[in-house]
């Protein structure tokens, strides 16, 4: 429903993650097994237990308790920072990482700059985006070697 309708319902199932009351693990879901059950995953038997111990089981979307990062596939082997690498699992915290905080405003209000005819300037990365990206040049060899880097951009690798 992505946010539009808010409130909270009784499912029959929850999975990945979920917020469990200290009175009730310390209560009815505290007696014997909770995750273990012969024939059902963890989060099935998590809910099977539940359930037999009367406990009902709710989804909200009134209050954001924040969310998951996606990890599957993920590999830092080799880079410095493998998250300039997550923007397809991770799309919501690689932009705010990442994006500067106005590059949607840009071309809506035009903040960009025209310094000369046709050459446009506008804030599209965060300046951490620009450190770690010349880390991983830096890694790599370089950003085609010191002494073939144009004069006039020595002053802009340096300030990021």
């Amino acid at each position: 429903m992505g946010g539009a309708l808010p409130g909270v319902w009784n499912v029959p199932y929850v999975s990945r993650a979920y917020l469990v009351g200290g009175a009730a693990l310390r209560g009815p879901l505290g007696e014997g097994p909770v995750f273990d059950h012969a024939h059902l995953d963890p989060d099935m038997a998590f809910c099977a237990r539940a359930r037999e111990k009367g406990l009902f089981l709710h989804v909200t979307n009134r209050r954001h308790f924040g969310h998951l990062l996606v990890t599957n596939g993920y590999n830092g082997t080799g880079r410095r920072h493998p998250e300039l690498w997550e923007r397809p699992r991770n799309p919501r915290d690689w932009d705010q990482l990442y994006l500067h905080p106005n590059h949607s405003r840009v071309l809506r209000e035009n903040l960009f700059q025209e310094p000369c005819p046709d050459v446009f300037q506008f804030p599209l990365f965060s300046a951490q985006f620009g450190r770690e990206l010349r880390e991983e040049a830096e890694l790599r060899g370089g950003v085609g070697g010191a002494s073939r880097v144009w004069a006039g951009l020595r002053g802009v690798w340096a300030g990021l």
